[in-house]
Parts: C-alpha cells; sequence; structure tokens
C-alpha cells in the first residue's frame, strides 16, 4: 500500500507542476497580447523581458516584429527549473493610432 500511495503522490506532483508551467507561459501569452493592443502602430514590436509570477517566470517573444498576423511564443520556468514553451499563431494586431479615447468617470 505505501508504494501504491508513493506512486499516486508523484503522479499528483507531476500533473501539479505541469498546471503550474502552463499557467506561468499562459500568463507570458496575455502579458505579450496586452502589450500588442497597446502598439498604436504595427510595427516595432517588442519583447516581454522576463517576468516573476509567483515562484515561476516568463518570457514572451512577437514575430514578426512588424505588421500582422503574428505569433507570439511564451515560455514558462519554475523555480525548480521546469520549463515549458506555449505559442498562439495568428494573433491579429490593429492600428489604433486612428481611434478615439473616451474616460469615462462616475458622478454627475
Amino acid at each position: 500500500l505505501s508504494n501504491q500511495g508513493a506512486t499516486k503522490t508523484n503522479i499528483a506532483s507531476g500533473e501539479l507542476q505541469r498546471d503550474q508551467l502552463r499557467y506561468v507561459a499562459e500568463a507570458g501569452i496575455a502579458h505579450a497580447t496586452f502589450q500588442l493592443s497597446q502598439s498604436t502602430n504595427c510595427d516595432d514590436y517588442t519583447d516581454v523581458p522576463s517576468t516573476q509570477l509567483g515562484a515561476g517566470s516568463y518570457t514572451a517573444s512577437i514575430t514578426p516584429t512588424s505588421s500582422s498576423p503574428v505569433t507570439v511564443t511564451a515560455t514558462g520556468t519554475l523555480a525548480r527549473g521546469a520549463e515549458t514553451i506555449v505559442r498562439r499563431h495568428g494573433l491579429k494586431v490593429y492600428d489604433s493610432s486612428g481611434f478615439q479615447r473616451i474616460t469615462l468617470q462616475p458622478g454627475a
């Protein structure tokens, strides 16, 4: 029984690590996507540098660095050294320089 318990614990631990890695890498995708949404033109995209998130960190790169659509590749790394890569292909980037921005404030 103790061998079975240890095996199940190891499996659960591996699944937890896999999920943590995925969440950290997905945060990198979200960070890069947000950064793209703030772009006022469709060129000179910058990569996301190493960013700490809990016990892990992520980086993200955007290719190509201009035009649309783009591919975002994020690498999630845990403190113990485990690493995973997540990619999103075909993300569209829109030129928001012509949009009128409106600030809404509560009150009278």
